[in-house]
């Protein structure tokens, strides 16, 4: 009986949903870098060093290190890591070509490219599949799926000659932008072989594509003269206009959106309450905190800025009072049942 109890106490403490926004604890990784995804483990990925000497890194509690590459590259990016440590990006060659690649169990590999054209891989999912854009001639761009066992799969396009993929899920969903045959571009996901016009913006600058969620929403946001606007364009096909956030970083299971608000904060957002990750989290004050990528854990990879430098710092939820209250309720039931039978 006592150990039915401790199980579900332990249950429910981790199965209770959330009502509110994690408290976090920060770590600072170094100074500022590029960074671009982290996995489910807390290890992210991105590039440090200045331009034309990028070096592809991964950031973790443990520190940064170089991600291995042939002798031949003189700079690397890291743009995506999965659970298994597959790390993807793009490496310059000396030849001045961007050639995607992918790094897993300590084998490098050149996914190739056209000759004096760019292409980089920008992200990599659990089942291995990994997100290509690359150059075409005439000043177009393609975006092609590739893994070990299904090799290339080009995805197409709304018509024209330029697609730009930049996200996928663990669903095996891409979203991005492509062109119409009329050359206009509009957002696009793409879902097992099919490509779906999720429509266009109006914007003076033009809109990008930052993510797509579990579920399949895809989110971005449009760049005006001075400032860039939140969009997320829902599984369903609904569109929502998030105009006081200029980036939207992930939106988890619950709904939770973070991204960074119009004043450069970064913020979670729930139930339409908007809370800065300064007021989160602990040891903060007097830091500004910005959110650039997220796991499913929670654990945000961003940057911290102390009022003189800026940093990389990995963020990770404490246990929620609810929890606390959960298991110290438990104890105590422990404690008097183990009283009564003395």
């Amino acid at each position: 009986m006592r150990k039915l109890l401790i199980a579900t106490l332990l249950t429910a403490a981790t199965t209770a949903p959330a009502l509110a926004a994690p408290g976090y604890k920060f770590t600072v990784l170094g100074g500022w870098s590029p960074v671009h995804d982290i996995n489910n483990l807390g290890v992210g990925a991105g590039q440090g060093g200045e331009c034309c000497d990028y070096v592809a890194q991964t950031y973790s509690a443990s520190g940064i290190a170089a991600v291995p590459v042939p002798s031949s590259i003189v700079s690397s990016s890291a743009w995506g890591i999965n659970d298994h440590g597959t790390i993807v990006g793009r490496a310059g060659t000396s030849t001045w070509e961007d050639r995607a690649f992918v790094y897993a169990n300590g084998t490098y590999r050149d996914l190739g490219g056209l000759a004096g054209i760019s292409s980089t891989a920008y992200a990599v999912n659990n089942a291995g599949s990994v997100l290509v854009t690359y150059g075409k001639p005439n000043v177009a761009f393609g975006s092609y799926l590739w893994s070990e066992a299904g090799g290339m799969v080009d995805l197409g396009s709304l018509g024209g000659n330029y697609t730009w993929a930049s996200a996928l899920n663990e669903r095996g969903q891409v979203a991005g932008i492509s062109s119409t045959e009329e050359g206009y571009g509009r957002v696009f996901r793409w879902t097992d072989g099919e490509m779906e016009d999720l429509g266009t913006f109006q914007s003076e600058f033009g809109y990008s594509v930052d993510g797509i969620s579990e579920r399949g929403d895809v989110f971005g946001s449009r760049d005006e003269l001075h400032s860039s606007h939140a969009f997320i364009i829902r599984a369903d096909g609904t569109t929502e206009s998030h105009g006081d956030l200029s980036r939207i970083s992930y939106i988890d299971a619950s709904g939770r959106i973070y991204g960074t608000d119009q004043d450069g904060w970064g913020v979670i957002v729930e139930n339409g309450v908007k809370t800065k990750l300064t007021a989160l989290t602990e040891g903060a004050e007097g830091w500004r905190l910005g959110v650039t990528e997220v796991n499913e854990a929670g654990q945000i990879l961003g940057t911290a800025y102390d009022g003189s430098d800026l940093h990389v710092v990995l963020l990770s939820p404490v246990p929620e009072p609810a929890t606390y209250g959960m298991l110290l309720a438990g104890v105590a039931v422990l404690g008097w049942a183990g009283r009564r039978r003395r």
